[in-house]
């Protein structure tokens, strides 16, 4: 059955070759590839134009891809021996495979001349993907079509200077110098008998003296202390009527144990505020006490009393200063 399918597919590809076979056939195959197949047609229009300029056989266009003509011949396309097979099935002497691959801005054709009994060659040519006409001139070399001679790159320009074009430059001159006239003598500067102005004084503010703000802090400090160990004492009484509430409550059901429960929470939560309220009070009443405290010695020190004699407006006499610096 696989050899008869081959044969049909051999009589379908290249009707010619059953008839008589030439002296060297050589079966170009259609491309495969990733390519749409308009693309695909054209590109095998022109590898089939590049082999018929070959003067070393017969050409013939198959009908089938590699790909398919291996699937005939019961190989597999990527196996070493696969194209020896394809060509014993078609009886050709000479495969022209060819793959069309459609990458970002170009396509891609590669081109494989596979003899029976030579060595595979290989070519590759880009093609712009917007291309209308398709050139495979590095291909043409698989064939024996002369590549193109490359383009000779255009001298180089050397830039020119018009003389003629250039802007006016001003001219600089230097004066002449008179050889018979000495320099003159320099004029000597008499300084000026006339006393130069005195800056007025300028008064710069003292120190200020908060020593009043910081006792109205210490004060307040001790006024808040005072407050916070208030509410502490107020709390504490608070949670001193709660336990007497759950000393007196009933405890007979569930219900009772409940709400003796709940009095037991606010009874902590009063006890706990009353502690914290009465310890800030302390801290803070105690550390503005201390600086009060503090502040009014050192004022205290400053301060002392003088006794000395002294000037009046009718005679002399003895004075008696307190508080005053000396």
């Amino acid at each position: 059955m696989k050899t008869t399918l081959a044969l049909a597919f051999a009589l379908a590809l290249a009707p010619g070759l059953a008839a008589a076979q030439p002296k060297h056939a050589i079966l170009v195959l259609k491309s495969d590839g990733n390519a749409d197949a308009k693309l695909r047609g054209k590109i095998d229009a022109v590898v089939l134009k590049l082999a018929k300029g070959t003067t070393d056989g017969q050409v013939t266009a198959g009908d089938l891809s590699y790909v398919d003509a291996a699937l005939a011949a019961g190989c597999k396309p990527e196996a070493p021996t696969c194209p020896g097979e394809v060509m014993a099935t078609f009886g050709a002497d000479e495969l022209v495979i060819t793959s069309v691959a459609r990458k970002p801005g170009i396509i891609e054709v590669s081109v494989r001349r596979t003899p029976k009994s030579a060595t595979s060659r290989d070519a590759t040519a880009k093609v712009p993907a917007d291309a209308t006409d398709i050139q495979l001139d590095s291909v043409g070399v698989l064939f024996g079509v002369a590549p193109p001679p490359p383009v000779p790159a255009p001298p180089p320009v050397v830039p020119t200077t018009n003389l003629t074009n250039q802007p006016d430059k001003p001219i600089e001159t230097t004066p002449p110098v008179d050889p018979v006239t000495p320099p003159s003598e320099p004029t000597a500067v008499v300084p000026s008998t006339t006393p130069a102005p005195t800056p007025a004084p300028t008064l710069e503010p003292g120190p200020v003296d908060d020593a009043h703000s910081r006792r109205g802090l210490y004060v307040a400090g001790m006024i808040g202390g005072g407050v916070f160990v208030m509410i502490g004492f107020g709390l504490w009484s608070s949670a001193s009527d709660v336990q007497s509430q759950i000393n007196a409550a009933p405890n007979k059901s569930v219900a009772d144990f409940d709400h003796i429960k709940s009095l037991e929470t606010r009874g902590d939560k009063l006890a706990s505020g009353g502690n914290l309220m009465f310890l800030a009070g302390a801290v803070i009443g105690g550390i503005s006490t201390y600086y009060f405290v503090k502040d009014r010695r050192h004022r205290a020190a400053q301060q002392h009393a003088m006794i000395g004699p002294t000037l009046f407006d009718h005679g002399a006499g003895i004075a008696f200063t307190f508080g005053a610096t000396p």
